[in-house]
């Protein structure tokens, strides 16, 4: 698997959670892993922070690597200045010592700091003295559930009031990291590979304005990271299927950053909100489509092959809309802007509901 043709025919394939999906999982995240780890390697050089770097071991070096807030700021470097990445990478990497060592050069940066995957937090407390909290992980992986750091809200700097989060107190969010992680525990084994290899962390976010809205959400911004809001409000059913969906659109971001089989964002901007998703009938751009097709198709299969030991009322019902989108969907008008790998693969999917 390790020679294959890394391309978007991949996750047609791995979502239909057969016997090869789990080294499909694996071969994605280890290409991707490395692509990162050369972006890094290179910037470090270049700028002198290798010796820092070096005084990490092995495992700190690959967590590193597998954190959201760093993934971005690889792939978006253009976006920074050069003395603001330096800053951030040197912070990064102190912060990752700081888990081991339990202490951090404060006078340098705060007196308080998080890790930036929200799983670790270091407080001075005067002399050498230090305070620590570690966040949960999902159940027996390395996957952070952060309920509490400053990276679960930093981006809601230009969000609507209402959407605005609080921070759940310490017995719910344990309560609710307890019912993620027994839903992650009784997955069949192929569904905790697509987790462990797509999600690197779990945000939960309490939105008290909107306490009746659950919604999940991702970015190809920051591969790795999901966002669940208002998970405590919802049946397990909706939490199973967040998961998955989430963890799916991870696999994707990570292909198209290997191999791109998405329309450029350039594009799909030009274009606009102007596709109707055949699912929900919300006005959504090109690449939400394309996305969409891959998820919704995964959770048919997922819904198809595990449903029933979850919720048959919630299979029937999920299975029923799912298909009924598919025979809705219309991909002629798309076929000039979708490259023709693309195209090819979304209407093998499509006419599989046929």
């Amino acid at each position: 698997m390790e020679d294959q043709v890394l391309n978007i025919s991949l996750a047609r394939r791995a979502l239909l959670f057969s016997d090869e999906s789990c080294d499909i999982f694996t071969t994605v995240e280890n290409k991707f892993n490395h692509f990162v780890k050369d972006l890094f390697s290179k910037f470090i050089k270049e700028n002198n922070l290798e010796e820092d770097y070096n005084k990490l071991n092995s495992k700190q070096k690959k967590h590193l690597l597998q954190t959201p807030e760093v993934i971005n700021k690889l792939l978006w470097k253009n976006d920074y200045e050069l003395d603001q990445l330096k800053i951030f990478f040197a912070y990064a990497m102190e912060m990752e010592a700081a888990k081991l060592n339990k202490k951090f050069d404060y006078a340098e940066y705060s007196d308080s700091s998080w890790a930036l995957d929200g799983s670790f937090f270091i407080n001075h407390t005067g002399d050498d003295n230090f305070d620590t909290f570690s966040t949960p992980y999902l159940s027996d992986t390395k996957i952070p559930v952060d309920c509490f750091s400053v990276y679960n809200r930093i981006d809601e700097e230009h969000m609507p009031k209402e959407w605005l989060s609080t921070t759940y107190d310490y017995s719910e969010a344990e309560e609710l990291t307890d019912n993620l992680s027994e839903i992650y525990d009784r997955f069949d084994p192929i569904i905790k590979r697509l987790i462990q290899k797509h999600i690197y962390t779990i945000l939960l976010r309490k939105i008290p304005e909107k306490e009746t809205l659950f919604t999940s959400g991702s970015d190809g911004g920051f591969i790795g990271r999901i966002v669940i809001c208002n998970g405590h409000t919802v049946e397990e059913s909706v939490i199973v299927d967040a998961l998955v969906h989430e963890a799916i659109h991870g696999l994707l971001y990570m292909i198209d950053e290997l191999n791109v089989w998405q329309p450029s964002r350039e594009l799909s901007n030009e274009i606009g909100r102007t596709v109707v998703s055949p699912w929900s009938n919300n006005f959504i751009t090109i690449r939400n489509l394309v996305q969409a097709i891959y998820v919704w198709y995964g959770l048919y299969n997922f819904w198809e092959k595990y449903g029933l030991a979850i919720s048959e009322t919630y299979r029937e019902d999920r299975l029923k809309l799912i298909s009924k989108g598919f025979l809705l969907l219309d991909l002629n008008p798309y076929k000039e802007i979708l490259n023709e790998k693309t195209f090819t693969e979304l209407c093998l999917i499509k006419n599989g509901f046929a």
